[in-house]
């Protein structure tokens, strides 16, 4: 719900996102433009990310946490946000 290509594209919206010309990944406009929606909506995704993997890190301590399925593709735009908030809330 929070964390999905759906989710994403909702985020994207709601940040003032407009339709996305047929093969524009929103990952690009975010590395264009870092202040655009599409970059917003990324990192609203990885916030949503990290605080689900802090709960992770908090019951389990894992050693390495793997991220896959489809917006692993998006790389440090994701995970960075991520691992920002897993570092201040772990």
């Amino acid at each position: 719900q929070y964390v999905s290509g759906p989710a994403l594209l909702r985020q994207y919206r709601a940040f003032g996102g407009e339709e996305l010309p047929d093969g524009l990944p929103l990952q690009r406009l975010a590395e264009e433009n870092a202040d655009s929606s599409a970059a917003r909506a990324i990192t609203s995704a990885g916030n949503w990310l990290g605080l689900g993997l802090v709960s992770l890190v908090n019951i389990f301590g894992p050693e390495k946490i793997i991220i896959g399925g489809g917006l692993a593709s998006l790389g440090d735009l994701l995970l960075v946000p991520a691992r920002t908030v897993v570092a201040k809330r772990a």
